[in-house]
């Protein structure tokens, strides 16, 4: 069939009805539903009307001809008409509306039959929804406020409905977006006090966009999988036993989606013996060992899992290791392309390469105190090991390894950085933590198991087989994120509510949470970690009129970090008050009463000792001096790629790389960043800012921290040495950053971001 004309159109086209009827093509039935998404702004009403028929035919379904106007609609979205935004998603709202409910007077269906379509076809757990009355369901239903449907861009909305709104078969929906919202909300509530209550306070709070919550939240709450974790932290013993019962953690957690993390310095260096005389094969086997497991499991039958390996700079095997990503030379034998890579490096590291001297590496085997120590202590434990005789080390130029880890950083974008003593002297816990997550916004402390036994046991007719370990600890977080643009535009006492409900509903994740490994259900009950942040930064500045290159930038950095730091602490220590502490805070700084800012860089501070809020943090040492906190750590600032786009916000604390870019698909359509017709002049691109403003603006977030962030660097292909990039490195580590993510250049696409961090 050929393509007709508006004018044809007119007389001649008809339509094919869902249930099979043909219709004569009505202009004016159209129109309504345009008027309708462009708020009858009639030039771009005909523009869209006219565009559509242009590309559809005779007999034409009436689902494609919807279809063509949303994708019409989607085309036109540009930086100088950003408005197709908001049209493009109306119009894609109105067919999810169709699609799900055959809803045509814009009316959200009975939630009671959403919750009984849930559970009957198994998406919802129900043991958690028959806790509900009708009473209470009828009344949440009632809360539900389909206008904030409206609140979505064409993009955000794509994203949201793709990621977290439920289908109860392949191709039938089951929620629309306001339905998840509130199943979130009453999956990870259920069991509260008062628990209509502070459902209806948590769906106002994401169905508005005041924050977000991460990925495995939003997909689990409220279904047969209450995996609620977003990262999950393994150090890997150099044992037989552990190594395997580690590629075990990978799969369970893989298959619960969950972004993993694995520590290898503890595993003997290949060219050595175990104590029965059979030589060691070192540690590349095992770590492409844990790339088939992450391999074999898809997350939400979409993606394969992710997983992060950390090496310490003095092992053996440091220069194969950190070569394991190289996409140039070697063979599938000797790579592992499809893992990350971290090493963990420290002050004796850094200090020794910048006077360019050598440094030693060894086989852990023979120093197990460098596996346990930082600063000073480490220091010593070094150098006496540097003068012992009969153990394996070999000596190389600690200039000539760094540009080694430099060049795969900028030829991957990948290979992070720990740097362990600014960790461990800021280190909340008083526990030694030698590795971070996935996106490197977690520092917790894990342990290798050791096995105690392997028994057989007959109780009655029954027969078990058991393995017992002992002393393992995975460490664990659960993820959220306030969105500073629409948090910071409340008032002060609702931005305290939210906070304060947000820390009780996430503390609350501990404890409904399902645990596939005991040794990581243990340390989160104990300990009740959260990793609390923020996104959306780089619109909520603009919308200030604050670039990121002005000096005023770092004022309000350190203001707004400051007080929610503040408030996050004073609404852990409210919920200690109620519930307790955990049975781990008594060995904790907290105990101490040493807060986070009490080990901030001290030259920063001193930098910014004006704008400290001294009354502000003595009310904060009041509480927790009398109170305690109900979680031994509280605050990381994760990526949030994937919530942020869900909600239109910018990601993260980072500014944004484009003003605009493609998203293709099904429907192909360009994302601009907010407002950017108006706030254009505020916004700067990553690569356009000085990498040392973005270092130092982190440096700001990092003394009100008492995790880390996923602080990104970014360079032009052209503009940059090893001489500039080991400055911005040092100039970090000397501001007290405690980690490093990804090294952004110009000619890669970083797409390896991990969804379950993302909140």
């Amino acid at each position: 069939m050929k393509d007709i004309s508006l004018s044809e159109a007119k007389r001649t086209m008809t339509v094919i009805k869902r249930d099979g009827r043909e219709e004569a093509f009505s202009k004016k039935k159209l129109k309504r539903v345009v008027d309708w998404a462009t708020q009858n702004n009639e030039p771009f009403s005909e523009e869209l009307i006219q565009d559509t028929i242009i590309k559809s035919k005779n007999k034409i379904k009436i689902e494609e001809l919807y279809e063509n106007l949303i994708a019409t609609a989607a085309s036109k979205i540009s930086m100088m008409y950003t408005e197709w935004e908001w049209v493009a998603g109306r119009l894609l709202l109105l067919d999810l509306y169709s699609h799900a409910y055959g809803i045509k007077d814009k009316t959200y269906p009975d939630f009671k039959e959403v919750i009984k379509k849930g559970v009957s076809s198994k998406v919802y757990e129900k043991e958690i929804f028959s806790e509900f009355s009708d009473e209470e369901i009828t009344e949440l239903g009632a809360y539900i406020k389909q206008d904030r449907d409206y609140r979505f861009t064409y993009n955000a909305l794509t994203s949201f409905d793709k990621k977290y709104c439920k289908n109860y078969s392949k191709t039938k929906k089951l929620e629309l977006p306001q339905h998840t919202y509130m199943r979130v909300a009453m999956g990870v509530c259920y069991n509260l006090p008062d628990r209509v209550s502070i459902i209806k306070d948590l769906y106002d709070i994401l169905s508005k966009h005041n924050a977000t919550l991460a990925t495995p939240i939003m997909m689990n709450s409220g279904t047969s999988n209450r995996n609620m974790s977003s990262c999950i932290l393994n150090t890997i013993g150099n044992d037989t036993y552990d190594i395997v019962n580690k590629l075990m953690t990978a799969g369970l957690y893989t298959k619960a989606a969950g972004g993993l993390a694995f520590d290898v310095s503890h595993i003997q260096a290949k060219g050595g013996y175990t104590k029965h005389g059979v030589e060691v094969s070192g540690i590349v086997p095992y770590i492409k060992n844990i790339e088939s497991v992450v391999n074999s499991f898809l997350q939400g039958s979409k993606r394969r899992g992710a997983a992060v390996i950390t090496c310490a700079w003095w092992h053996l095997e440091i220069e194969d290791f950190v070569v394991l990503k190289d996409p140039n030379s070697g063979t599938d034998e000797n790579r592992a392309r499809h893992l990350q890579y971290s090493v963990s490096e420290n002050d004796l590291f850094l200090e020794r390469m910048a006077k360019g001297e050598d440094i030693t590496l060894f086989d852990p085997i023979d120093t197990p105190k460098l596996l346990e120590t930082y600063g000073d202590e480490f220091k010593s434990w070094y150098e006496h090991y540097e003068q012992k005789v009969g153990i394996r080390k070999t000596t190389v130029s600690a200039k000539d390894l760094w540009r080694k880890i430099l060049k795969y950083r900028v030829q991957t974008g990948n290979l992070y950085k720990f740097f362990t003593d600014n960790v461990n002297r800021a280190n909340m816990t008083n526990r030694y933590v030698g590795s971070s997550n996935l996106c490197q916004e977690i520092v917790e402390p894990s342990r290798p198991a050791e096995r105690l036994s392997e028994d057989f046991v007959q109780v009655s007719d029954s027969e078990f087989y058991t393995t017992s370990f002992v002393n393992e600890e995975i460490a664990l977080c659960n993820l959220a994120s306030f969105n500073l643009k629409m948090f910071l535009e409340l008032k002060e006492p609702e931005q305290d509510k939210v906070i304060e409900t947000i820390v009780r509903v996430m503390d609350n994740t501990i404890d409904i949470a399902t645990y596939p490994r005991a040794s990581a259900r243990k340390p989160n009950l104990d300990n009740r970690y959260l990793g609390l942040g923020e996104s959306n930064l780089a619109y909520y500045l603009a919308k200030k009129g604050i670039k990121f290159s002005d000096k005023e930038a770092e004022k309000e950095m350190f203001r707004v970090q400051q007080r929610l730091s503040a408030k996050i602490i004073l609404a852990s220590s409210k919920l200690a008050s109620e519930k307790g502490t955990p049975k781990n805070y008594h060995g904790t700084k907290w105990a101490e009463g040493v807060l986070p800012i009490d080990l901030a860089n001290k030259s920063l501070m001193k930098e910014f000792e004006q704008e400290l809020d001294q009354e502000l943090w003595e009310e904060v040492r009041q509480a927790v001096r009398q109170n305690g906190v109900r979680n031994t750590l509280l605050m990381a600032i994760a990526p949030t790629a994937s919530s942020a786009t869900s909600i239109g916000a910018t990601e993260s604390i980072e500014p944004v790389q484009n003003f605009s870019y493609r998203v293709e698909g099904a429907i192909s359509s360009t994302v601009v960043v907010p407002e950017f017709k108006k706030l254009n002049q505020f916004y700067e691109t990553a690569y356009d800012i000085d990498q040392f403003k973005l270092i130092k603006m982190a440096s700001i977030r990092q003394m009100f921290l008492d995790q880390s962030q996923s602080v990104n660097m970014y360079i032009s292909e052209e503009n940059w040495d090893y001489d500039y990039l080991t400055r911005l490195h040092l100039y970090g580590w000397k501001l007290g950053l405690k980690t490093a993510y990804y090294l952004n250049t110009k000619k890669m696409e970083i797409g390896e971001t991990c969804e379950n961090c993302s909140s």
